[in-house]
C-alpha cells in the first residue's frame, strides 16, 4: 500500500470557522500483485475522512478525503494536531500517517471605535465590524478617572453586523470610555481600541434681564 501526496493537512482560520484549506485528498495505491483490504482511521473528531476501509484489487487505487470538520467550529482559540493513519490490514506493508495541523486563531477584534457627544446625557459609539461570524457584539464602559478607563462593565450587547450604539442615561459633562469585543459560541475576540467623550454641560437656567439705565441691560442666571 502506498499513499500520496506525502504532506499533511495545514488548515487555519477564525474561531467558529471556516478553516481554509477544508480538505486534503490522498491516493491510496496496491503496488501488489494480489488484493489488500485497507483501513483509515483518526484520532480527532474534528477530523473527517470520505471513506474509511475498502479493498483494492492489484495495481488498483482509491481516494480518501481528509477534512476538517463542523467539530472544529467550537474550538478555542489555539493550535492542534491530529493524526490520520491509513492502514494495511492484508499485511501491514505500506501502513502509514499523515499529520493534520489546525491553528485556530480568535474572532477578529472590532477596530475604529469612535465615541461620539450627542447631548447632556448621550453618546453614540460606532465601530467596524472585522468578523464574519460573530452573533454579537458586547460593549463596556468605564468613567474617567483622571484621564484614564477607570473599572470597565458591560452596559450592552448588540446583535451580529450591528455596528452602532447610543448610550443613554448619562450625566451631564461627564467623561466615559468605551470598548468593544465580538463574541460567538466559541468565545470572545480581544478588545477593540478604546475610545472616550464627554457629555454636554446643562444649559443655564432662570436667566433674568434687568434694565439699569438708558444704555445698560444686566444679565444674571443660574448656572447648572
Amino acid at each position: 500500500l502506498s499513499v500520496s501526496p506525502t504532506n499533511g493537512l495545514v488548515s487555519g482560520g477564525f474561531v467558529g470557522g471556516p478553516f481554509i484549506p477544508s480538505s486534503h485528498v490522498y491516493v491510496l495505491t496496491n503496488r501488489g500483485t494480489t488484493s489488500l483490504t485497507w483501513a483509515a482511521t483518526r484520532n480527532q473528531n474534528w477530523v473527517g475522512l470520505s471513506a474509511t476501509n475498502g479493498t483494492l484489487a492489484s495495481h488498483a487505487t482509491a481516494s480518501v478525503t481528509v477534512s476538517i470538520n463542523s467539530n472544529a467550529n467550537a474550538l478555542v482559540a489555539g493550535n492542534y494536531s491530529a493524526t490520520v493513519t491509513f492502514t494495511n490490514r492484508t499485511n501491514n506493508n505500506g501502513t502509514t500517517s499523515r499529520l493534520v495541523s489546525l491553528t485556530v486563531n480568535p474572532i477578529p477584534a472590532p477596530s475604529g471605535l469612535t465615541a461620539t457627544t450627542a447631548s447632556t446625557n448621550q453618546i453614540n459609539l460606532s465601530w467596524t465590524d472585522n468578523s464574519n461570524n460573530e452573533t454579537t457584539f458586547r460593549i463596556e464602559r468605564a468613567p474617567d478617572n483622571a484621564g484614564s478607563p477607570g473599572t470597565w462593565s458591560e452596559i450592552a450587547t448588540v446583535t451580529s453586523n450591528v455596528t452602532t450604539y447610543s448610550d443613554t442615561n448619562l450625566s451631564p459633562s461627564a467623561t466615559y470610555w468605551y470598548r468593544v469585543r465580538a463574541h460567538n459560541a466559541a468565545g470572545d475576540s480581544a478588545y477593540s481600541n478604546q475610545s472616550s467623550a464627554t457629555t454636554l454641560p446643562l444649559p443655564p437656567s432662570n436667566l433674568i434681564a434687568s434694565a439699569v439705565s438708558t444704555n445698560q441691560i444686566n444679565l444674571s442666571w443660574t448656572g447648572d
